[in-house]
């Protein structure tokens, strides 16, 4: 009965974990979600007032400033890639809520430690292949590291005397 015991302590706090997870990933993904759709309308706006100004006669240099900041949107839009990490975060509490509903309604009765220890070693693969596409598709390092650097043949090339 002991192992019983265990095994129901497991499943709790194994079940809490992935509950406080699954809230915490859905959070960040509004966030983000709500950041990109801001941004977006931001843009739209600064656009359209842009026009509007042009259209208008207004001020030369307060024109050009809210001219820029579509691009500036752009460009922060697509290196922060908010709608993009908005979909990881939901992906990730779609696939924590999975292992949950398993936890709490597929491991047959009575539970064992071996069940719950399935569970919570599917967890952490899940948690690490996330975290890998993570940093493959959101770190800063990520765009340093796809550009296309000259061939040395292993030879140091050599400074310019001078």
């Amino acid at each position: 009965m002991d192992d019983q015991k265990e095994a129901l302590l497991r499943r709790e706090k194994l079940e809490q974990d992935l509950a406080l997870e699954v809230r915490a990933c859905l959070k960040r993904g509004r966030f983000n979600y709500f950041t990109s759709y801001l941004l977006r309308l931001v843009m739209v706006l600064s656009s359209v007032t842009a026009g509007l100004l042009g259209f208008a006669g207004g001020d030369a240099q307060f024109l050009g400033g809210v001219a820029l900041i579509p691009a500036l949107i752009a460009f922060l839009s697509s290196n922060m890639k908010f709608q993009d990490k908005a979909n990881w975060h939901y992906r990730k509490a779609e696939a924590f809520n999975g292992l949950r509903d398993e936890l709490l309604y597929e491991v047959p009765c009575p539970i064992s430690c071996a069940a719950v220890a399935a569970i919570s070693n599917r967890k952490r693969e899940c948690s690490d292949k996330m975290n890998f596409e993570w940093e493959s598709s959101f770190s800063m390092e990520t765009s340093i590291s796809k550009l296309i650097l000259p061939k040395t043949n292993g030879t140091v090339p050599s400074l310019p005397e001078g």
